[in-house]
Parts: C-alpha cells; structure tokens; sequence
C-alpha cells in the first residue's frame, strides 16, 4: 500500500484505441484510465467531464517538422527547400494540428530553443514573412525544379501527423508543386523512409515528424538538423558548414563563443534546411482523477504513479 488508500502500480496495460472518439468514451466511464495523446478538439469535452483532469505533461513541447529527402531530386536541392518553407504558413499548421488547444501552439519559429533571443530569432524573418503566391512561384522557377513529383509520406492514423500532411500537401501544391499524397498508416512511414531508392521504385520525398524542444536547447543532440550525409537520421543531409559548427561548439569551452556558434548554427540551418521547421505545440493529456503521480517529461514515465 501506499499512501493511505492508495496503490502503487506493479503492472500497466498499453490499450492501442486508434479511434479517438471511442478512446475519449473509454476515459470517461473509466475503462481507461488515462489517454497520452487526445483529439485537441475533444479537450474541452475532457476538461469539463466529472472524474477527468488534463494537463501538460511536457512543459518544452515537441518541434513540428517537414523531413525532405536530400538524395533524390528534387527536394535535393536547396532552392527548392527555400521554396518549400517560403509557401508553408506555420499558424495554418498549428492551427490545424491544435484544433481547439490553441493556446498550446506557437508558430513563427525557426530550429534551436536555447532561450537566447541572438540565437533562436536569428534570420527568423525567413519563416515569419508571407510570401505572396506570386512571389514564391517566381522561386520555384528560379529554383532549378522542373516539374518533378514529390512524393508525401503521410500517416493518417497519426493525429498530429494526419493534418500536417494534409495541411502541407495543399500548400505545397498552390505553390506550383506536383505533389503525390500517399495515405497509409505510420508503420508503413516507418518502413518507407529507410529507403534512398528513386521515386519510381518505393522512394519519397518527404514526411512529417517531431523532435522534443529539449533536445535543441543546445547543439549537442540536435541530430536531425546534423549534416553528416550517410551517417544522419532518414532523409540524410550532407552539409560540411554545419559539421564544421558543430565540432567547434563541442570542443568550445567559452560561453560567448558557444553562443556565437549556436547562431552561426540557426543561420546555416536556414540556409540549408535539413528539415522544414512548422511550428512548435505542448501536447496536452488527459487521465482519471484518481490516477495521481504521473511525472513531467517529453516521454510517457509510469514511475511513482499510484491509483485509488
């Protein structure tokens, strides 16, 4: 026993509901007892009901992110991923991301959370400024793209990935992009984006995903904006100028310095846009109120959890 009337976990049961609204039921009779990730437009229905509290578990947030292929054309190219992020509208992301928790979501910004205004708003009037359709045309034709498909991996099962994808494949699209929707679960992405293989033959040009806030307040594991090529994460970026920064943060000892690296390292990652930053939010979860002890973190933590 611990706590009085209360027990300590020795056992917890992982239920995969894929359907949100039959989750949300399921916490409100109690057959479960807490959901990770809630539809954003059934909070208000959670912070209402008897027996449910919500809240933030993660306080940093997750960074919403566009991953573009770097070996294949045409998102190899860097005009064409400037092109990309100047048509995509980080507020219309969120906003369809968070539905009704917008005040969990925060647009118009760019890769590295340090806290240091010189570092994170370094060059971020790249991201903020609207590009008018016939502006952001005239790049795509400067860019050396001639046409070509893109190919979206989009996960529909996924609830922040669903309207990602769909909110940057129509953007994408008016902006002058052949872009091939492919619908399929996250699994499917999962095994999809090892391939470096040509579009015609089971290749891709882009997916979305998600990276911890924490993980960017310094370089140190800010892996998916690394330029190591072959050795990076999916999508494989080749950047020399950033691995360059990137040793010379590591081997610095003096906090000016590092400061100065981290925003050289924000200006290159504008410029070369290993992925396409859009936008940040903090997920909010629900769970039964006698369920207490639940721990703060970007990842689910069942220790010190106990349950009347």
């Amino acid at each position: 026993m611990a706590g009085g009337h209360r027990v300590l976990l020795d056992r917890v049961e992982w239920k995969m509901i894929p359907d949100a609204g039959t989750a949300a039921n399921a916490l409100l009779t109690g057959e479960i007892d807490w959901i990770e990730i809630p539809l954003p437009d059934l909070l208000a229905m959670l912070r209402h009901a008897s027996g449910v509290r919500t809240g933030v578990m993660d306080k940093a947030g997750q960074i919403m992110m566009l991953r573009p292929n770097h070996v294949i054309v045409p998102t190899n190219l860097a005009a064409v991923r400037q092109t990309m992020l100047a048509a995509i509208n980080q507020a219309e992301v969120v906003s369809a991301v968070m539905g009704a928790d917008p005040e969990n979501g925060t647009s118009g910004v760019g890769f590295l959370t340090t806290g240091k205004p010189e570092v994170d708003d370094a060059g971020i009037e790249v991201v903020r400024r609207r590009h008018a359709r016939d502006e952001i045309k005239a790049m795509l034709e400067r860019s050396g793209y001639a046409g070509e498909k893109l190919v979206l991996l989009h996960a529909t099962d996924h609830i922040f990935f669903n309207p990602m994808g769909s909110v940057v494949a129509e953007m994408l699209t008016k902006a002058g992009m052949a872009i091939d929707d492919q619908a399929m679960d996250w699994p499917t992405v999962q095994t999809r984006r090892v391939s470096k293989e040509p579009l015609d033959k089971g290749g891709w040009s882009m997916f979305p995903s998600l990276v911890a806030v924490t993980e960017y307040r310094d370089l140190l594991l800010t892996g998916f904006m690394r330029g190591n090529g072959k050795d990076g994460w999916f999508g494989w970026p080749s950047d020399p100028r950033m691995e360059e920064i990137y040793a010379a943060w590591i081997g610095s000892v003096e906090p000016a310095e590092q400061t100065r690296l981290e925003r050289e390292y924000e200006l290159q990652g504008l410029r070369s846009l290993p992925f396409i930053p859009l936008g940040r939010f903090r997920q909010t979860s629900a769970w039964r109120s006698n369920v207490v002890g639940l721990l703060d973190g970007p990842s689910v933590i069942f220790w010190n959890v106990t349950k009347s």
